[in-house]
């Protein structure tokens, strides 16, 4: 039989680690006609952090309007992804574009650093930078919805978000807008321009939640001072995997090895102590005297290598193994009673007993 004993072996589970909002890092806003707008960090963010850059832009003109090539670059050289690319407008450039990028971060940025939106010639554009710790490498999964009046709602989404994952809902407005987030969501940092009449700025207003459970997401939230047209997506972000957690697992331990004793026999004169007067070499004896043989019974050890030595008796040939009329049984001191024969006595593994012989004259 093995006996099983705890140990401790790594096995990959099915967990996650928990999506966070490290902080919101950043915002930047113009009604400087212009094809760029710059943003410097706040706060650092460290390497496996996903960034998230969130921009209003005013559509501008062109056929079709809001298509113009529009991108996002930062003085780390990042690899940025386009999450999503949301104009409502018209034909005469009337209305708001909302464009989102993320990068998981491989080159930490610093209050130093700073990232830049480049686009065609436009009047008006803000953006918002969150950073999330515990979110994973793959593409979101984006949901998107358009208008011009309450509600300003998006969703739900087509597939459900598993548990943990992170809901990044973002609201465009063509105003100066604020916003109430949603039931169960979280506002992050807006960013908007103001002056002038309402239709000529814009604002972007985004929220986050982690769902507890796996389900279908929809963002709604009230906006104050919106009018014209918006634009609002969902990104589901995946969670990231977490480090496997060592689990208790069996380890199997070595069946002891079946028990079994050794002998010690020493000569002393008789009337001394074994203990102290007993020798293994020669002993002078002159005619007359007596001695005593010694002897030291040990089972083999240690416990869990040997089992125990069972029904322990010694015998003494007197050194004639063919004529056993002369043996002699010695008497031990020391068995214990582990299970065997109890008349007769056992050693446990290490231990010892002993015993001597009658005095023998020569």
């Amino acid at each position: 039989m093995v006996a099983l004993a705890a140990g401790l072996i790594a096995r990959a589970g099915s967990a996650h680690a928990a999506v966070t909002l490290v902080g919101n890092v950043g915002t930047a806003n113009s009604k400087t006609t212009g094809t760029s707008l710059s943003a410097t960090l706040t706060s650092a963010v460290a390497i496996g952090h996903r960034l998230v850059v969130a921009a209003a832009l005013d559509p501008g003109a062109g056929s079709p309007v809001g298509t113009g090539a529009v991108t996002l670059s930062d003085t780390k050289s990042n690899t940025w992804t386009k999450d999503a690319d949301l104009p409502n407008a018209n034909s005469a450039g009337n209305g708001i574009r909302l464009v989102i990028w993320s990068t998981t971060v491989g080159n930490a940025l610093t209050t130093s650093d700073s990232v830049t939106i480049t686009h065609p010639s436009i009047d008006a554009r803000a953006m918002t930078l969150s950073v999330f710790s515990g979110v994973g490498t793959s593409a979101p999964v984006l949901t998107t919805a358009t208008g011009n009046a309450a509600p300003f709602t998006v969703g739900p989404t087509a597939s459900a978000a598993a548990a943990g994952s992170l809901v990044y809902a973002a609201f465009a407005s063509e105003a100066t807008a604020t916003m109430t987030p949603g039931a169960d969501y979280t506002a992050t940092t807006a960013a908007s321009t103001s002056g002038g009449s309402a239709q000529t700025n814009v604002s972007i207003l985004p929220e986050y939640t982690i769902p507890a459970s796996s389900g279908t997401q929809t963002a709604t939230v009230t906006l104050t001072g919106a009018g014209g047209n918006w634009a609002a997506v969902i990104l589901v972000f995946s969670p990231t995997a977490a480090t496997p957690t060592p689990t208790p697992t069996p380890t199997p331990t070595p069946t002891p090895q079946p028990g079994f004793a050794t002998v010690d026999k020493k000569v002393m004169l008789a009337g001394g102590t074994c203990a102290t007067d007993a020798v293994n070499g020669p002993l002078n004896v002159f005619s007359g005297q007596s001695v005593v043989y010694c002897f030291t019974v040990t089972a083999a050890g240690p416990a869990g290598t040997y089992g125990p030595a069972y029904d322990i008796q010694l015998i003494d040939d007197n050194m004639t193994p063919s004529n056993p009329a002369d043996d002699v049984q010695i008497t031990l001191t020391g068995l214990q009673n582990l299970g065997g024969n109890p008349a007769i006595g056992d050693l446990a593994p290490g231990t010892s007993a002993t015993g001597q012989s009658a005095p023998v004259q020569f």
